[in-house]
């Protein structure tokens, strides 16, 4: 007895079909072996295949932190970085009118403890600064929708 759901037994519906709307393609399912609709479940079973994912190409190594350009820091700043980075915190908080002590808790924030030095001479600030004050504002946005959200 031929099924008449299979794919060999309609080729040439199948090829009508393309023929008349080439965006619907007309398949063979893997689980019932009916024809069904690229890209809808099967009209018989209802089974619905999954894309495959996509290949990452994998490498060897150690994980780091990479900057923009694709360079990898380290997450142990030094001495002098630790003494410039509130310095850079300062020139940002002269520019946006906030408070002194805003470079201190920023400084706090980034590292777990206060800044050694109190009066700060500001300096201009680097892409690294810049980025990390960007995410701290954007996380306080997030948080300030977040908490109008739970009392609306």
């Amino acid at each position: 007895m031929i099924n008449p759901h299979t794919l060999t037994d309609l080729l040439s519906t199948a090829q009508a079909a393309r023929a008349l709307s080439p965006s619907s393609r007309l398949l063979e399912c893997s689980q019932c072996q009916a024809i069904r609709t690229g890209g809808r479940p099967c009209d018989h079973c209802g089974f619905m295949p999954k894309r495959g994912g996509l290949y990452h190409d994998v490498r060897e190594g150690d994980l780091a932190h990479l900057d923009r350009s694709g360079r990898s820091h380290p997450h142990i700043y030094s001495f002098g970085e630790k003494r410039e980075f509130p310095a850079m915190l300062a020139h940002i908080a002269l520019e946006r009118g906030y408070k002194p002590g805003w470079a201190a808790h920023k400084f706090k924030e980034k590292f777990g403890s206060w800044p050694l030095e109190r009066n700060i001479m500001p300096i201009p600030p680097n892409a690294e600064v810049l980025a990390w004050d960007r995410h701290c504002r954007i996380r306080y946005a997030k948080s300030q929708q977040n908490r109008q959200a739970a009392y609306a």
